[in-house]
């Protein structure tokens, strides 16, 4: 049964990520991504979806009132990737939890983030480098931080 956009919304409010890693049955479209400019290592990188449990609301005008917006930014971010979901291939030797919303603990990607980023750790000594990732309805949004990021309703 369909939930009601209140409902959906309040849901999300002051959420955590890992909390998100439990949703199950959202449809997720990447509306867009400010990536910030970079002035000493310092920026957020937003991350904006919208997000229903009616598939066809995320492109449908008349059902706009039905999709819940969500900003989701990593003040400290290494390194992000946004690759089409066509050319996603799946690796049985990942691992991760999740379903729509994931973090993973191996992935090619987070061992090639580490190699590619070794200063990061100096900035970031006690604090483990994260995979988390945003399957989209088109894309997936993956991002690599020491930090988790803070999420807010904008609608």
């Amino acid at each position: 049964m369909r939930k009601k956009k209140s409902e959906i919304r309040r849901e999300f409010v002051n959420v955590k990520f890992e909390e998100l890693l439990e949703k199950k049955d959202l449809f997720v479209s990447l509306e867009r991504i400010t990536v910030p400019r970079r002035i000493l290592g310092e920026g957020t990188l937003s991350i904006v979806i919208n997000i229903s449990d009616d598939f066809g609301a995320l492109f449908l005008q008349e059902n706009k009132h039905l999709i819940t917006t969500l900003q989701i930014d990593f003040a400290h971010n290494v390194m992000f990737s946004i690759i089409p979901d066509d050319f996603t291939e799946y690796d049985h030797s990942e691992r991760f939890s999740g379903n729509t919303f994931k973090v993973y603990t191996k992935s090619r990607q987070l061992e090639f983030a580490e190699k590619m980023t070794p200063h990061s750790r100096d900035v970031f000594s006690n604090k483990k480098l994260l995979h988390y990732s945003i399957v989209c309805f088109e894309d997936n949004v993956d991002v690599f931080s020491y930090v988790e990021p803070t999420i807010i309703v904008v609608r």
